[in-house]
């Protein structure tokens, strides 16, 4: 029964359930595994009700004691199957790479405008398949960091085309940059940042009907939260400099790109909380833990000590 519980045989060793485990999370449909999610948290929160009700009556202590067993128990099930459809997305993005006509770019002839038809052609299709993979949302570290790794893989592709192309036009004589593929790379996550809206991060709150129990501080307080998860995100890519960073363009050019990143933290924060305000919400005011901009914390030590 433990075998069956946690895929582990004798001594701690992986048994073949953990293996059939993992074929049949590969295996599901990624739609029944969505429903799964909603009927779980549905299920979630008809007990929290139900538990809200029990407190009130007396005699009642087993049944609360079941319904927080239920509750943890559906809890840990939910957390599985996101995990599983966060991997899923990534998963399933990283194989569209088989669907790409033209991948495999052989042939250098004579013909260098040929070859960079060709080139441009399969950048395109990676770009979109690195705004899907921007898309999915982690729920764990695992997750969070396989995506990271993937949108640097991605990038580093992306990079290698653009430099391919850069040679052509050498060997065509035509005017080439060779900084001009690592540019571009900064210029992409500057116009992710610049895509990020608010409103839908808003909306799609308002669509999976999150309950804060009417307290819009913490309505507020999560959307907050999760408008910097997406920027954080940019940012840890930013801490792999031996990855994300290209030896011919001046480090100036990240500093400004993480700037930008912890002002529209800034900025996220009051302007989400003008969102609320427009609809009918009353936070109490702007967040109490505001991020701070780089260098603030340490003018203002300077100032201290002087």
């Amino acid at each position: 029964a433990a075998q069956g519980r946690t895929g582990q045989g004798p001594g701690g060793s992986p048994g073949p359930a953990a293996g059939a485990d993992i074929q049949d999370d590969m295996g599901a449909e990624l739609s029944k595994l969505q429903r799964a999610e909603r009927h779980l948290d549905s299920l979630v929160k008809l007990a929290v009700q139900e538990l809200r009700e029990t407190q009130r009556m007396p005699g009642t202590r087993n049944v609360r004691f079941i319904l927080c067993m239920f509750i943890d128990e559906c809890r840990l099930r939910r957390e599985k199957v996101m995990r599983t459809i966060s991997a899923r997305q990534l998963v399933d993005a990283k194989r569209k790479t088989q669907e790409i006509s033209a991948y495999s770019v052989i042939d250098f002839g004579a013909n260098a405008n040929e070859e960079i038809r060709k080139i441009i052609a399969v950048t395109k299709e990676l770009q979109q398949m690195l705004d899907v993979v921007r898309s999915v949302q982690p729920v764990d570290v695992l997750s969070l960091e396989l995506k990271l790794t993937l949108m640097e893989c991605l990038e580093c592709k992306l990079q290698l085309h653009d430099t391919r192309v850069e040679l052509l036009k050498e060997v065509k004589g035509k005017p080439s940059d060779p900084m001009l593929p690592a540019l571009r790379t900064i210029k992409d996550r500057w116009n992710a940042l610049k895509s990020f809206s608010l409103y839908a991060l808003y909306m799609d709150c308002e669509a999976k009907r999150l309950d804060f129990g009417g307290n819009d501080d913490e309505h507020l307080a999560y959307l907050v939260k999760a408008s910097n998860a997406q920027i954080d995100q940019m940012l840890q890519i930013d801490k792999d400099r031996i990855i994300s960073h290209d030896t011919l363009v001046p480090a100036l050019c990240y500093d400004l790109l993480r700037e930008n990143a912890e002002l529209r933290k800034m900025t996220n924060t009051y302007q989400l909380h003008v969102l609320l305000l427009y609809k009918g919400a009353r936070p109490s005011g702007p967040m109490a833990e505001q991020p701070e901009p780089v260098g603030v914390g340490e003018a203002g030590a300077a100032g201290q000590r002087g």
